[in-house]
């Protein structure tokens, strides 16, 4: 099982659909979980298809205009038991079924209070929403809040009288942090040396119960884009889950190829036509030729983005100085950019789609990039 979690910083723009759309395509999430959405709640519902996710519950924004805050969505993917027990402007709690035992777990989805005067709310929330249950329990999110003091890099030194009484409050309620990879700071006030702020208020906790459920559970960090706080992506590794994603890299036609179609067709007749050749070395040969001739023809849209990607994560390792923040503005706007490239991509392939198979198909995209 994957979820996704990430403080998005507004949802209402399209470079900011375009990215979590890629961070769904990309990562193949159970769940995703986004806080900060400013969207009223009917305009969440206007995205229940976003990424090809087939469930979503919201909760609107509050405020107006450009002061609008807050808002939360919760998508799901439909082979998913889950169950919405309760909601509030900093939080969504479920209920959902282990894909293998059948067995019920929480999941619970924080947006910490991000006034300072009312950091102990957000954890008092949690104690009150687990209430003492031994159910499997993951709470995942922006917590607006540390856990250790190593979590914040300049500024002013955090308060270690609160430190402890959070680290006291997850003791009473069977709380621990799950282990994480990537950059360790996960929000950045994206300031240049020497008033850059980082910390890591985006984390993951479960309980004994869920660890006793699931043999592996991890948090990876990915790199910052359209917000100042990075994605999170949990996974808790199951057979089935790497089975899945095995399936995802088989070669498929891309449809679009039939736009190029004598040529399409002279790649796979020059490939097929090999003498002495068995069916299965055929498909081989046709396949792998196919899948070079559509990235020399048509760009590797995939692996560029994975490429800026990279760029965009390995200068937020650097120290912030005027230079490096320039650098991440350019790479940024070069992601937008490919994204964008590729949304019109999927639109070329959308209408080659129509094409053979009629509207159902064109249906179906238009709810994935809305």
């Amino acid at each position: 099982m994957r979820i996704l979690s990430w403080n998005c910083r507004g949802l209402g723009n399209l470079p900011t659909e375009r990215a979590l759309i890629k961070l769904i395509h990309s990562k193949v999430p159970d769940v995703v979980f986004v806080s900060e959405t400013r969207l009223y709640a009917a305009e969440a519902q206007r995205r229940r298809r976003l990424g090809g996710m087939s469930n979503v519950f919201p909760v609107g924004c509050a405020g107006n205009g450009k002061s609008r805050g807050g808002g939360l969505c919760m998508w799901w993917r439909h082979d998913l038991e889950l169950e919405i027990i309760n909601s509030s402007l900093n939080h969504i709690m479920c209920t959902i079924l282990h894909p293998d035992t059948q067995l019920p777990m929480t999941l619970i989805g924080v947006y910490g209070f991000p006034d300072n005067r009312r950091k102990r709310d957000t954890w008092n929330l949690i104690r009150g929403l687990l209430g003492g249950s031994a159910r499997p329990c993951l709470v995942i999110g922006d917590f607006n809040d540390l856990v250790s003091p190593t979590d914040k890099l300049g500024g002013d030194p955090p308060d270690y009288g609160h430190l402890q009484w959070v680290t006291q409050m997850c003791s009473s309620c069977d709380l621990h942090e799950v282990d994480f990879s990537g950059y360790r700071f996960t929000w950045s006030n994206k300031q240049e040396e020497p008033n850059n702020i980082q910390e890591r208020i985006d984390f993951a906790l479960t309980n004994s119960a869920w660890d006793a459920l699931w043999a592996s559970t991890f948090v990876s960090h990915m790199q910052k884009h359209r917000s100042d706080h990075s994605p999170l992506l949990l996974t808790c590794d199951t057979y089935r889950r790497r089975k899945e994603l095995a399936r995802k890299r088989m070669f498929r036609f891309e449809e679009m190829w039939l736009r190029e179609g004598r040529e399409c067709e002279e790649v796979v007749s020059e490939n097929w036509c090999q003498e002495g050749a068995t069916v299965m070395e055929k498909l081989a040969l046709v396949s792998g030729a196919l899948d070079g001739w559509g990235k020399e023809k048509f760009g590797d849209l995939p692996q560029k983005i994975s490429y800026q990607q990279a760029i965009l994560q390995n200068l937020q390792w650097q120290q912030q100085t005027e230079q490096v923040i320039l650098s991440m503005q350019g790479a940024e706007k070069e992601l937008d950019a490919l994204l964008e490239q590729e949304e019109i991509w999927w639109g070329q392939r959308s209408r080659a789609s129509w094409l053979a198979h009629g509207d159902r198909n064109t249906r179906q995209w238009k709810e994935v990039y809305r």
